[in-house]
């Protein structure tokens, strides 16, 4: 099992390589033209690295099996394993166009690991800190299959924060949003619109303003039906 585990790294470390170069080559052109067989590959190759170093490990009722050419141990089957390799061999050829021989040659003469940061954001933060964490702190990474299973729990905690902070910021919107209660009733008004909100605010005053012209009119009613019976008695 030792052998097939160092098979495991190493094919996952080719294919970690792989994925650097691509994300070195996105940064580059830009995400917005980002070409699609470009991501097909990523997908590819984040599938394979999955089934090499989290499928491998996590227990479950598939039994492992090991591949004695690649010297590596899947708990998928065989045939689904070669079908993702076949699959990302085609679209490299296809990516060639993209990426030359002499580029990814650059890009691996300088290639290094990165480390995992060693701060963390809280499940109290924001969704925009914790965004900004997975996309400019983790995102960017080439990490190592040696230290891949704990960048691979450092991303979980933070989706499961981003998670949490998108829902504690959406409960308080809906609490905002509900402060308004129908008059007489205990029956929460879900949705406002800005106009009504508006309007319901203005809503004592503007009664108020109507009162008081109509009380100015009818004083002046008043004082001109005191005039006419005036003239009439004289």
């Amino acid at each position: 099992m030792e052998q097939n585990i160092r098979g495991n790294n190493n094919w996952a470390n080719h294919y970690l390589q792989k994925l650097a170069l691509l994300k070195d080559f996105e940064r580059k052109v830009g995400e917005d033209n980002v070409p699609d067989s470009i991501k097909v590959e990523k997908f590819l190759l984040n599938n394979l690295v999955n089934k090499l170093l989290v499928q491998s490990q996590n227990k479950g009722s598939s039994n492992i099996r090991a591949i004695g050419k690649d010297g590596v141990s899947i708990r998928c089957s065989k045939e689904e394993y070669e079908d993702a390799k076949s699959r990302l061999s085609e679209v490299q050829g296809e990516n060639r166009k993209y990426i030359t021989e002499d580029d990814e040659k650059i890009f691996n003469d300088n290639f290094k690991w990165d480390s995992i940061p060693s701060h963390r954001i809280g499940v109290g933060a924001g969704v925009e800190a914790i965004e900004d964490y997975i996309k400019n702190e983790l995102d960017g990474l080439n990490i190592s299959a040696e230290n891949y299973m704990d960048y691979y729990e450092l991303r979980n905690e933070m989706n499961n924060a981003l998670t949490v902070a998108r829902m504690n910021e959406s409960k308080t919107k809906l609490q905002g949003e509900t402060n308004h209660r129908i008059e007489g009733g205990q029956m929460p008004v879900v949705s406002q619109s800005k106009f009504k909100q508006i309007y319901d605010n203005a809503k004592g005053k503007i009664k108020g303003m109507f009162s008081a012209i109509k009380n100015r009119l009818n004083s002046k009613n008043q004082d001109q039906v005191k005039e006419n019976e005036t003239d009439e008695r004289e």
